[in-house]
């Protein structure tokens, strides 16, 4: 057997490709992972300040109130807005 630089005899082959490649694959995976959860706590993914919505009417008489994004099994909810001055007669009373 020939005298190499071996460590303490182990059979390590050392190669700079490979572990360069490794840390940037790993580096963009963390990237990614971090992205996709700050994405979910501002609510690109379901309920949160960037998923809240509320258009209104051009003379601002109705509006609705909603988050544009759902999940299957989540409970969703959807107000009308109401200016009182569009309002004639009885008041008109939430129903279910």
């Amino acid at each position: 057997m020939t005298e190499d630089t071996r460590a303490a005899g182990l059979d390590l082959d050392d190669d700079a490709d490979f572990e360069r490649r490794d840390r940037q694959l790993t580096r963009v995976g963390w990237i990614l992972l971090t992205a996709f959860v700050l994405a979910a706590f501002v609510g690109l993914l379901g309920p949160g300040p960037l998923s809240a919505r509320t258009p209104t009417s051009a003379d601002g008489a109705l509006g609705v109130e909603y988050h544009a994004i759902g999940h299957i099994e989540a409970d969703d909810s959807m107000s009308l807005l109401l200016d009182a001055s569009t309002v004639e007669g009885d008041t008109p009373s939430p129903s279910r």
